[in-house]
């Protein structure tokens, strides 16, 4: 029996390695993917551009306040009225890296809001079942938010709508 040898540049010729098959898949675009790299250049913009411009409200000046104390003094003791201590923690953490002022007081609900509008698309590429979870968990929030009978919204394709009777 005899053994043969290519040479080492034929064997490269023939198998891609790693990185150029990462590539190749990688550039391999469909226009859902593109849609959805537009959504979250479009949330990205709409939650940082002008962050710390506004006014602050009641809750926010409250939340900003006692993580100010937890940056500057240590000092954090949790009232049920506001929101849980992660909240404070991640400001006053933030505060940390990158100083006090309205922009970094209103950086972490902004990350969680543009990571938030990445739930429809990973959920999208899982099926129907994860995306009629995320539609129902949805139409759930949108009932409380609004206020309105659970049993006379529905939430599809095109939307928000409200069932007929």
């Amino acid at each position: 029996m005899a053994t043969t040898f290519e040479s080492p540049s034929r064997a490269r010729q023939e198998r891609p390695d790693l990185l150029s098959r990462w590539l190749a898949r990688a550039v391999s675009v469909n226009w859902v993917t593109v849609v959805y790299i537009a959504i979250f250049i479009v949330a990205v913009f709409t939650r940082f551009a002008g962050l710390g411009d506004r006014v602050m409200s009641h809750d926010e000046s409250l939340h900003t306040q006692f993580s100010y104390y937890l940056f500057k003094d240590g000092n954090f003791r949790h009232d049920p009225l506001m929101h849980g201590p992660i909240l404070f923690h991640v400001t006053a953490f933030f505060y940390f890296l990158f100083g006090d002022n309205d922009y970094v007081a209103r950086l972490y609900p902004a990350i969680l809001g543009v990571l938030m509008t990445g739930n429809h698309a990973k959920a999208s590429t899982q099926g129907a079942g994860p995306l009629a979870e995320v539609r129902r968990i949805a139409s759930r929030y949108l009932e409380q938010l609004l206020g309105l009978n659970p049993k006379l919204l529905t939430l599809g394709p095109a939307g928000l709508a409200m069932r007929s009777r």
